[in-house]
């Protein structure tokens, strides 16, 4: 009686441990001699690194975000507009500097601050695309959110009336 208890438990034992490699066997003859499976398995593949992708850049986004509403909330309330021109020059070069160690994420904070500031950040924006190494920072800072200036560049002062 115990040594058919002791056979049936080395049955099992045995059959849950010879299970998983008899399963990688099968996989591996499936994926080598079944195109479909072979197609089947590139598309999750890919539906994968998609997925990641878009979490990634959610993420990324999110980040951004929050930055970007407390420097906002930092630049309007410490700039004078005499230091202005210091400013933009310092976090241009804070952003090169990030984008040659490649800190893109500081580098694209660094230049949104200065294209922020800057009166006229259309002029800006086209002296900083040229480069060719801030193009894909700048082209995912604006996918993720786009550049709103503040409002007050595009009232009319009360002395120009």
């Amino acid at each position: 009686m115990a040594s058919s208890r002791r056979g049936v438990a080395a049955f099992l034992v045995g059959s849950v441990l010879l299970c998983p490699l008899l399963y990688c066997i099968y996989f591996d003859y499936k994926r080598r001699h079944d195109p479909g499976f072979r197609r089947l398995l590139r598309r999750i593949g890919r539906q994968h690194k998609h997925k990641e992708a878009r979490l990634q850049m959610a993420k990324y986004a999110k980040l951004i975000d929050i930055r970007i509403s407390e420097l906002e909330l930092d630049v309007q309330s410490k700039i004078a507009p005499a230091e202005n021109s210091r400013f933009i020059l310092k976090h241009l070069s804070i952003g090169e500097n990030s984008c040659s160690r490649g800190d893109y994420e500081n580098a694209a904070l660094s230049y949104y601050t200065a294209l922020y500031v800057y009166p006229n950040p259309d002029e800006l924006l086209t002296s900083v695309l040229s480069d060719e190494n801030v193009r894909p920072i700048l082209q995912n800072m604006v996918r993720l959110r786009p550049f709103k200036p503040p409002e007050q560049r595009y009232h009319a002062s009360p002395s120009l009336l």
